[in-house]
């Protein structure tokens, strides 16, 4: 089973939301489709190092 990681690269503003609007995007585009496991905070937190508190409140 593939772990979603968000393509950040090309998105401005804070992290967190650079994370929502991935998110957003990816689920209108059916590249995470509905019922699609994110990986936990910490993990997809060290995937884009960032800090766990950055993707916790993504995730929020």
């Amino acid at each position: 089973m593939a772990i979603w990681i968000p393509d950040l690269s090309n998105r401005d503003g804070p992290k967190y939301l650079r994370i929502v609007e991935a998110m957003a995007e990816d689920i209108a585009t059916v590249c995470l489709p509905a019922g699609t496991r994110l990986p936990p905070h910490r993990e997809l937190a060290y995937q884009l190092d960032v800090s766990p508190n950055t993707t916790s409140r993504a995730y929020a």
